[in-house]
């Protein structure tokens, strides 16, 4: 819980310890920093605080997924390169749609985290994203969990 009179130079101090803790990956460096958001998120005269996090969130977006997905131990491993594609589809369509649901309950947009730069680099990393996308929209995502699509296309579009 954030302290409500919390001086802004003590919060970014807090966030810049938090960059030098032993956090194992920064999925989870990300997820303490929505732990952050939310609390401050309970305070309205601290938007300042909340503006500071949410500036945060955008610097690790924008780092690009390339080096990340380099530190990801699960992409990395044996068992991610060894799977099948049907099993990359269930991988990737189970991983995306848990971001998106933590950026709703953060009551962010949900689409934020698909980006031209985010997409390219992770073709990069996967070269059959489209076609494991195209299998997620149509037998993960289009039987309930009613993400667009549409609106995916375009985030990730850099025109």
């Amino acid at each position: 819980m954030v302290d409500k009179n919390i001086k802004i130079e003590d919060f970014k101090e807090l966030l810049n310890q938090l960059k030098h803790i032993n956090l194992n990956s920064e999925e989870n460096y990300i997820s303490v920093l929505n732990d952050l958001l939310s609390s401050v998120m309970q305070f309205d005269s601290r938007k300042d605080l909340f503006e500071i996090v949410v500036e945060e969130l955008e610097v690790i977006r924008k780092k690009g997924l390339k080096e990340y997905l380099k530190k990801r131990p699960d992409l990395n491993r044996q068992s991610y390169i060894n799977k099948v594609f049907v099993d990359r589809v269930i991988y990737w369509s189970g991983r995306l749609h848990q971001q998106m649901r933590w950026q709703v309950e953060s009551d962010l947009d949900p689409y934020s985290i698909y980006t031209p730069e985010w997409y390219y680099s992770t073709k990069e990393f996967e070269p059959d994203f489209d076609k494991i996308m195209d299998e997620v929209f149509s037998k993960y995502w289009g039987t309930g969990a009613d993400w667009s699509k549409e609106e995916y296309l375009k985030r990730i579009s850099s025109k």
